[in-house]
Formats: C-alpha cells, sequence, structure tokens
C-alpha cells in the first residue's frame, strides 16, 4: 500500500465575533415586545373599563324603565277598572226597562261619580244611534275649577266643555260604523279630530283628548246608542305622573296604529342644561283596541358623564407607563452597547492565543478517534468475528462473542476455537478447515453450536470465509459466527402468533373482511359468512360478485360514503339495512377504513360488521315509546290551558259581580247576610282563581314556555315588603313572627315576582300548618360554597319522608291528610321547585312530625357573583 501523504496542520481560523449591532437588535426586540404588549394592555384595560362603564349605565337605564312601568301600570289599572265597571252597569238591565231609562238611572248612582272622581275620567256621555241633540245624555262629568284669576297670559288657552264635546260627538259620528261591531269599549284616534294641543309652556305640554266608545244594544242586538268616555287634555292628566321621576328631561306617549301623539312634556330648563341624553324609557302599552308607545330620555348627569370618560383615563394612564417602561428600556441599551464592545475586543485577543494550542490538540483527537470508530465499528457488529491459527488457536475475537457466550474476551485467547464447538461437530469442522486451507474447498457456512458460560450450547451459523497471511508471513483463518438462537425463537413466536390470530379470526364474534372498492371479497372470516347467511367463507367469496350491490338495500348510498373515506383517508363507523342469502332484512354496523399502498393509491377496504338487527328494533320501540309519552304530555299540557281557560272565563263574571254587590255599587243590601253571601264568594272566586293560575303556572314551566324576566334585587327589600304582607294573616292565625335578621340578606341576579311568589307561597304553608301559639321565622346567609340560602321555619305539624316525596312532586299534595281545617290543592311546594329549578336553584326540606318544617330555598353562587 502506498503510505499516506503528511497533511499540513490547518491553522484554525478565529471565529468572527458578535458585532454590537447583534445586541441591538435584540434589545430592539424586546423593545417592540414591550411595546407590543403595552399597546394589548392599553387595549384590554380601556374594554375592560368600558364595559364596566356600559354594564352602571344600563342598570340605570334599567331602574328608570322599572319606575315608568310602575307608573303606567297604577293609571292604566284604574282606567281599566273604571271601564269594566260602566260596561258590567250597562251591562244589568231589567226586560222592561229601555236604554234611555237604564242611561238615566246610572247617572244617578252616587257611587259611580264617587269612583269616578278618583281616576282620570273627564266624562262619560250617551247618545242615540241618529245623533239627535234631544237624545245626548251626561252620565258623568268631573267639576274642575276655573283658571286662576292671575294666570300669565303666556299660558295656553284651555278648550271650553261645549268645544271639547263639538270635537268629541264629531270622531263618535266618523266612527259609529266602526265601533257598531264591537261589544267592549274601543280607543279611538283620528290625525284630523281631535288634534293635540299645548296645555302648557313651562314645562312644555302636548295633549290630545283620549277617547273610549262602545255601541249599547237592545234585546234584539240592534245599536240604540253610544257611550263615549272623554279624557280631556291637561298638565294633570293619564300620563302626567312621569314627569315627577328624577331627571327626566322629556317623554312622549305615540299611538303605534296611526302614529299621533298623545302626551308629550319637555322641561326645557333640563333639555338646555344636558349636553347628552341617553333614551331610558321604551314601553308599548295596551289601550283597549289599541297599543301606545311610551319613549322618553334622561338627563345626563356630572356622574354620567365622569363615567363615560373613565375608559380613556384609564387609557392615558397605561400608555404613561408603557412610554416610562420603553424609555427605561432605550437607556439600558445604550449602556449593553458600550460593555458589548469592550468584551468584543477582549474575546478577539483570547482566541488569537488559543488557535496554536487548538491545532495540535485537533490532530490528536482524529487519531483517537480513528481507533475508536474501527474498534467500536467491530464491536458493533452483531456477529462473532474470530481470528485462528492453523490449529485453531484463537488469536481475535471481537465484544459480541462475550454477549453470545458469557465468557470475556480476555479468557479465550489463546485457546482453540475447535473446544468451543458441539463435541459431534468438532472433528467435521476441523477436517472442513483442514481441507479449506489446502484449498480443497472454498469458504463455507454450517449449523453448529458453541458452549457458553454454564456450560450449555447455542445455536449458531458458523462461516469460514478466508485464509490470509499477516506481517510475519503466518497464515489466519477468519471467520464469524451468527446467533441464530433469537432467530429460531422469533420464527416460533411468528407462528405461534399467527395460530393465534387465526384462532381469533375464525372464532370472532364479529364479521371480519377485505373488500375491494368493485365489490369483491378478498377475505372475510366465519362470522361475515353466518351474518350473511353462507355456510362457509369459501361458498361467500365464490358466490358473491359485487358485496356492495348483493348485501346491501341501498348500494348507491354505500358508495357514496366509501368514496367520502377515500377523500378524507379516515375510519368511519356506518350502519346499513343489509339482506341474507334468503332474502331476510337485517340491520349491520359496519367499521372500515380504506388501506392504501406506498404510492398513495387504494389497495381494498378492510374492516369488521355486527348484526345489530335487534338493537334496531329495541330503539324503534323506545322511539314508538317516547312519541306516545311526549302525546300523552302534550294533552296534558292542552287538556291543563284549556280547563284553566274555561274556568277563569266565568270566574270572572262572578268576582266582578260579587265585587260591585259587596261595594254595594247599586245602594245599601239589605238584609245584612246578603252582603256576607257576596263577600264570600268574591273571596272563594279569587282563592279558586289563585289555584287555576298555579296549575298554570306549573303547566307552562313543565312545557317549557317559561322565561325568567330577571333584573338586579334586592333581597332585603323584597323579604322585607313580603313580611308586611304576610304579618296580617300570621297575627290572625295567633302566631309569633320573631324580628328576622336581614343584614346577611345581598343582591342577586334574579326575577323579582317569582321570588315574591315562592315567599309567599311558603309562608302561607307555614301559617296554615302550624296551630295556634305556634312560630314562623325567616332567615338567610351566604354558605361556604358561596351559595345564598333563605329559609322558611315553622313549628307547625310536620312531615314525613314520604310526604315531603309527595308534595314536592309535580300536583303532589298531602293537604287532605295533613290538616282538615284547610283547603286548597297544596301546590305551593310543587310551584316552588318548579321555579327554583328556573334558576338553577334547588329547595331543601327538614321536617319532622310534631316538631315543625323548615324549607329552604338555594341560589347558585352565579347570580349572586354577577349581581355585585
Amino acid at each position: 500500500m502506498n503510505a499516506e501523504k503528511p497533511q499540513k496542520p490547518l491553522k484554525k481560523q478565529a471565529k468572527p465575533l458578535k458585532k454590537p449591532m447583534t445586541r441591538s437588535v435584540k434589545h430592539r426586540i424586546g423593545f417592540y415586545m414591550i411595546l407590543f404588549n403595552g399597546l394589548i394592555l392599553m387595549l384590554v384595560s380601556f374594554i375592560v373599563a368600558n364595559l364596566f362603564v356600559q354594564q352602571i349605565l344600563t342598570e340605570e337605564n334599567d331602574r328608570a324603565k322599572i319606575a315608568a312601568t310602575k307608573v303606567i301600570q297604577s293609571d292604566f289599572q284604574k282606567l281599566e277598572s273604571d271601564l269594566n265597571i260602566l260596561s258590567i252597569l250597562l251591562g244589568t238591565s231589567s226586560s222592561d226597562e229601555t236604554t234611555l231609562d237604564q242611561i238615566k238611572r246610572i247617572s244617578h248612582f252616587p257611587t259611580l261619580a264617587k269612583s269616578l272622581d278618583e281616576g282620570s275620567l273627564y266624562g262619560v256621555y250617551f247618545i242615540d244611534k241618529n245623533f239627535s241633540k234631544d237624545s245626548f245624555l251626561q252620565i258623568y262629568q268631573r267639576q274642575t275649577a276655573p283658571p286662576p284669576s292671575g294666570a300669565s297670559s303666556n299660558e295656553p288657552t284651555q278648550l271650553s266643555k261645549q268645544e271639547i264635546l263639538n270635537e268629541t260627538l264629531k270622531t263618535v259620528y266618523k266612527y259609529a260604523s266602526f265601533v257598531s261591531g264591537q261589544d267592549h269599549f274601543m280607543f279611538v284616534v283620528d290625525k284630523e279630530m281631535m288634534a293635540p294641543r299645548k296645555i302648557s309652556n313651562n314645562p312644555e305640554i302636548l295633549a290630545k283628548d283620549l277617547l273610549w266608545v262602545k255601541p249599547i244594544f237592545n234585546t234584539q242586538k240592534e245599536v240604540e246608542g253610544f257611550i263615549f268616555v272623554i279624557v280631556d287634555a291637561n298638565n294633570q292628566g293619564l300620563f302626567s305622573e312621569l314627569a315627577e321621576l328624577n331627571n327626566i328631561a322629556n317623554f312622549s306617549v305615540t299611538n303605534k296604529d296611526s302614529g299621533v301623539i298623545l302626551y308629550s312634556w319637555k322641561n326645557r330648563k333640563e333639555a338646555r342644561d344636558s349636553f347628552q341624553n341617553l333614551p331610558v324609557i321604551s314601553l308599548e302599552i295596551k289601550m283597549a283596541n289599541s297599543t301606545s308607545i311610551i319613549s322618553g330620555n334622561l338627563v345626563s348627569s356630572q356622574q354620567r358623564n365622569l363615567l363615560i370618560i373613565m375608559p380613556w383615563v384609564v387609557f392615558a394612564f397605561m400608555a404613561g407607563i408603557t412610554g416610562l417602561i420603553l424609555l427605561y428600556l432605550w437607556r439600558s441599551e445604550k449602556t449593553a452597547l458600550s460593555l458589548a464592545k469592550v468584551n468584543m475586543m477582549l474575546e478577539q485577543k483570547n482566541l488569537q492565543l488559543g488557535n496554536e494550542s487548538g491545532e495540535r490538540e485537533r490532530l490528536n483527537n482524529i487519531l483517537r478517534k480513528a481507533e475508536r470508530e474501527n474498534k467500536a465499528i467491530i464491536n458493533a457488529i452483531s456477529d462473532v468475528i474470530f481470528e485462528v491459527s492453523l490449529n485453531g488457536t484463537i488469536l481475535f475475537l471481537n465484544e459480541a462473542w462475550f454477549k453470545i457466550t458469557g465468557i470475556t474476551v480476555q479468557q479465550v485467547l489463546g485457546a482453540n476455537l475447535f473446544d468451543y464447538l458441539h463435541p459431534k461437530d468438532q472433528q467435521e469442522q476441523k477436517k472442513s478447515v483442514s481441507q479449506m486451507i489446502k484449498g480443497l474447498r472454498g469458504g463455507y457456512r454450517v449449523m453448529t453450536s458453541i458452549k457458553t458460560k454454564d456450560n450449555k450450547f447455542r445455536a449458531v451459523e458458523m462461516a469460514v470465509s478466508m485464509i490470509r497471511m499477516d506481517e510475519n508471513r503466518s497464515m489466519r483463518v477468519v471467520g464469524s459466527f451468527t446467533d441464530m438462537e433469537e432467530r429460531q425463537k422469533a420464527e416460533w413466536a411468528l407462528m405461534e402468533a399467527e395460530r393465534k390470530y387465526r384462532s381469533i379470526w375464525e372464532n370472532a364474534g364479529h364479521g371480519i373482511y377485505q373488500a375491494k372498492l368493485e365489490g369483491s371479497i378478498l377475505s372475510a372470516n366465519p362470522s361475515v359468512a353466518r351474518i350473511f347467511g353462507f355456510e362457509t367463507p369459501e361458498i361467500m367469496m365464490r358466490e358473491v360478485k359485487n358485496a356492495h350491490m348483493e348485501l346491501f338495500i341501498s348500494p348507491n348510498e354505500r358508495l357514496k360514503n366509501l368514496k367520502n373515506l377515500i377523500e378524507d383517508r379516515i375510519q368511519d363507523v356506518m350502519e346499513y339495512q343489509a339482506i341474507r342469502i334468503n332474502g331476510e332484512k337485517i340491520w349491520v354496523q359496519e367499521t372500515i377504513r380504506p388501506v392504501f399502498d406506498e404510492r398513495g393509491n387504494l389497495v381494498y377496504f378492510e374492516g369488521s360488521i355486527e348484526d345489530i338487527t335487534k338493537r334496531k328494533d329495541a330503539e324503534l320501540q323506545l322511539q314508538d315509546a317516547k312519541r306516545e309519552s311526549d302525546i300523552a304530555n302534550r294533552a296534558k299540557s292542552e287538556f291543563l290551558a284549556n280547563m284553566s281557560h274555561e274556568l277563569r272565563t266565568p270566574l270572572n263574571s262572578i268576582i266582578g259581580f260579587s265585587e260591585i254587590i259587596r261595594n254595594e255599587v247599586f245602594g245599601p243590601i239589605e238584609p245584612k247576610s246578603y252582603w256576607e253571601y257576596a263577600r264570600d264568594i268574591h273571596d272563594s272566586g279569587k282563592h279558586l282563581l289563585s289555584i287555576i293560575n298555579q296549575i298554570l303556572d306549573i303547566s307552562r314551566i313543565d312545557a317549557g314556555e317559561r322565561d325568567l324576566r330577571e333584573t338586579r334585587v334586592d333581597m332585603k327589600k323584597i323579604v322585607k315588603s313580603t313580611l308586611d304582607l304576610m304579618i296580617p294573616k300570621i297575627k290572625e292565625a295567633g302566631l309569633l313572627l320573631p324580628e328576622p335578621d336581614l343584614s346577611a340578606f345581598t343582591y342577586m341576579i334574579a326575577e323579582e315576582a317569582a321570588i315574591r311568589q315562592m315567599l309567599t307561597n311558603l309562608l302561607s304553608n307555614a301559617i296554615k300548618f302550624t296551630p295556634e301559639g305556634g312560630h314562623v321565622s325567616v332567615s338567610g346567609e351566604v354558605d361556604s360554597a358561596g351559595e345564598f340560602r333563605i329559609s322558611v321555619t315553622d313549628t307547625g305539624i310536620g312531615l314525613d319522608d314520604f310526604e315531603i316525596e309527595r308534595v314536592t312532586s309535580k300536583f303532589g299534595t298531602v293537604d287532605g291528610r295533613l290538616n282538615k281545617s284547610a283547603y286548597g290543592l297544596g301546590l305551593g311546594l310543587s310551584l316552588v321547585h318548579s321555579l327554583m329549578r328556573l334558576h338553577g336553584g334547588r329547595v331543601e326540606i327538614i321536617s319532622q312530625k310534631g316538631i315543625g318544617t323548615t324549607v329552604t330555598l338555594v341560589f347558585p353562587r352565579t347570580r349572586i357573583d354577577q349581581a355585585n
């Protein structure tokens, strides 16, 4: 071999040092990261502050809207009550009494005038269908005081009584044909007649006379005339109480159908001083056959203006902090650049000194590395490499010898290799090697065994490959041993695994198969054949040419799904209706996936299949049962709704007539027992109406038709006002009510009406079932889990576990068994449970016979957190 030329030592080049600019880039990245984070923090702070301000403004608007709603409801409840009384009086007449006599009789009722004086009606009049002046009759007219003598001349002039009546009669005459087809009071609005007029300058009030008309029929159901009711335009009229709300700048009432302004109020001083009015009132009210819209504005306050600019103040504050941080970073960057230049000069000197010693070390490392690599390569070979003399003396072995035999290389160097072979192979291998040395045969391979450390023999393949001459011109035999023990074990394990998998394949309960896209079956286990009615898989694969077309009822749907699997390259589970060889239809569930080759081409589909006919039949039966249950539940809800409607209609008449008799509208009633009967009829009718309303409420909640009207409520005020309403009943029952501790009561997001209804039901039950001299108490707290708990405790007769389960079920009751003196269906607890489920809470009942009962309403923590 040619000697290698010595290489010149290479001079190690100094690595280029990082310039100060590199460090500057890092600082700039940090600068921009802080700037980016600062911008994000400023934006997030602005958004959070803005959301907080919007929440406060929204709550303020909601409070104004609730106050306006209460004012409007109060006015219209009185107006509707007056119209209902007129309708009832007009509907009560004897057969021998004419319409005109009836009207005259009603006009002389002092009780009617006293009742109407408390409302907002200006006058009630009658005129016959021919609109003759002789038939005009005044039933009622409010007595109004004359305007003060010292009134300012700039105040608008009020219309006279005759002018109002003339305008009204023209309007009634115009809409007589439209009103004649109705049997109740109709609200009449006309754009041209009864125009709105200004009734005050400061505040500026624009109002319109309001008109309700009702036809009067004779016994032959023919129109005899018309009763019309007037609410005149004045600054203390139907909508005037809205002006008493705090911070109201203006509001208006507009008829929705015609767009005519019925009433408007504007405080010029408030409107001039405010620079931003926000809408806070937007309501729709029902006025007989028409709907009116109430809208208004809230005067902007200094507090509101400060809240509006608060997000920008927060934004500016965060911007200042970000700027200070960036300024500090800029100054530190300048200092770091100066230090980096000094460090660069020192590093350059150190590199120059280390170049010479580094070059020498590099050459030594190359030599040692080459030696290690050669040795590592030989020792990494899994086969034993040996070199022996012509008589078999071991001259060289690699580390694989120790791995196979467990005997170290140093222990066998100088020993005879043939002594480590199996005794039956020693002579034969000596002979074969001798023939190879003499040139009678070439290299060969043979199976044999070698002795291990524990005197056992391990199967190997012996390969004698060559004869070589060393540097001393001595002949050496080179060969190798290949460990066959693990290979034999692997072959045995492979055969065992194949046997196990074949057993699984043949005995699996699920069908396993492989099939091509065109439908030919490549393989199938016995379960597949059994599912489709074939005796063996071989018969199935021979007779079925296209499995997709012959075995499935909807082949087009199946092929479409298979193409989707090919496109998405996924495994999926599908259900199909299949057909057996005997024509029987079955349902199967199939887990299938496409198999692709290394080029991405589809090879076949493989999967498993299961007969799910019994499960499908069970599902269909379950669906039928659920459908029948839904029909029965819907029929129950419809029945309850219809029953409630049919009962409430006559009850309204019973309550109305009994109220007229009880109030002695037609004069004193003798004997006095008749008045008591009317009072009992009125109380019983209201109680029955309350029960019907409870049934209807439970049915609505059960049907999912009851929605909560949630607001932020003060639980302390709700409990206090509810107790004030129940104190007369508690005293009447002879019970004691300790003063409750309301300090633990907090704000909560809930429906105020629902909470009042639940507390009223619980207190009513406690009063009803507690003997005279007992105690009733109310308490509340926020427990360790953050849930708000309201408890009503009594010392009544108590309940056992069975009775608790019954009263909390839908429409459950045990009233008849608990207290014979108490009447009612006992639906209070059922309704309480339903309302608490709507709030996401629960009801807890602790009771013991003869001791008493504690019912606790538990509201979730989220409702308290949202409110606070």
